[in-house]
């Protein structure tokens, strides 16, 4: 029943999915699929919230009707101050839900939100293409590493 629900705006949110997609079908190697959502691939939803409630609230009304305690969101920022993804890290600890964020050097909100039972993978450079990639590696390593701890599955 537990599941990862991604965030992130941009091309944060395509890293969601990139890493959703992955925890679906497969890394390098055939497994059973894993349960993962990313929230901002909907964008009739993303939309039409925006349009009642307005964007700060796009993530955090979805995770709080599909989240549920136990569960973890990846929270991904490469800008930083986004009100949308501080709302879905806050409405992820009202569920009981873990937070996994992937920050950088200038966005220091974010970083203030986690507890310590969360994790923040924070990438000290202010330059966005070099955050990109690396944000882009670690979604490679953790998914290596879900792999590996779950199904025992390792290539060089």
């Amino acid at each position: 029943d537990r599941k990862i629900i991604t965030c992130g705006n941009g091309v944060d949110a395509a890293l969601g999915q990139v890493f959703t997609s992955i925890l679906l079908n497969h890394f390098e190697q055939e497994r059973p699929a894993l349960p993962a959502l990313a929230l901002g691939s909907d964008c009739v939803s993303l939309t039409a919230i925006a349009q009642s409630s307005g964007m700060n609230d796009v993530f955090s009304r979805q995770l709080r009707a599909l989240g549920q305690a136990g569960d973890v969101l990846l929270c991904i920022s490469s800008a930083g101050g986004s009100q949308n993804l501080l709302r879905a890290v806050q409405s992820a600890h009202e569920l009981g839900m873990g937070v996994v964020a992937l920050t950088h050097a200038g966005d220091r909100t974010l970083g203030a939100l986690i507890r310590d039972e969360d994790v923040e993978l924070r990438i000290e450079t202010p330059r966005q293409p070099r955050i990109l990639e690396l944000h882009t590696m670690v979604i490679q390593c953790l998914c290596q590493l879900i792999d590996y701890n779950l199904f025992g599955t390792h290539r060089e």
